[in-house]
């Protein structure tokens, strides 16, 4: 299901599709050396999440001992689309879905895609926002089917990425 979205000629933001990344593999392949701000993923990422924090954006940030751990942001304007947005694309496998928006609306790093991480997530952007998501797509994932029953319950709608389905 693909809805096409203007904001120029609808002013809507009902409209917005919110594509949210989540696996650090794709951050990973766009990456170069000037943008690691430390030789050790974790120590990289906590750099960044207080960078990103100073720059007034919405930041989340959960560790363990054991290792795992979840970094989330997003900036105000991206609130602000996240918030008007009925679906939601979540992408976890790289570069597999159509892209819907010109932008990724909200970021999600972890040690581990496991369903208490997403939770973890979700739970978040739900708490500090005023979300209006209906459907969420996602890549035929158990672990992401289970997140978001956990968090939104029979609210939102899981919707099963059609190129993951073809490859079942």
């Amino acid at each position: 299901m693909h809805f096409e979205f203007d904001l120029n000629r609808h002013m809507n933001m009902q409209s917005i599709e919110a594509i949210l990344r989540l696996s650090l593999e794709q951050l990973d392949n766009k990456h170069d050396a000037t943008s690691r701000k430390h030789a050790i993923d974790r120590s990289s990422a906590q750099a960044w999440w207080d960078d990103l924090k100073t720059k007034n954006h919405s930041t989340y940030l959960f560790e363990q001992e054991n290792g795992l751990y979840v970094v989330s942001w997003y900036s105000q304007w991206q609130k602000e689309l996240l918030e008007g947005a009925l679906d939601w694309c979540v992408d976890s496998t790289n570069h597999t879905y159509k892209q819907m928006t010109d932008s990724n609306l909200a970021f999600m790093l972890t040690s581990n895609e496991i369903i208490p991480n997403r939770v973890k997530w979700l739970n978040h952007l739900k708490q500090h926002n005023n979300l209006n998501v209906q459907r969420i797509m996602i890549d035929c994932s158990t672990t992401e089917i289970n997140a978001i029953r956990k968090v939104f319950g029979d609210t939102v709608d899981n919707i099963l990425c059609y190129w993951h389905i073809k490859r079942a």
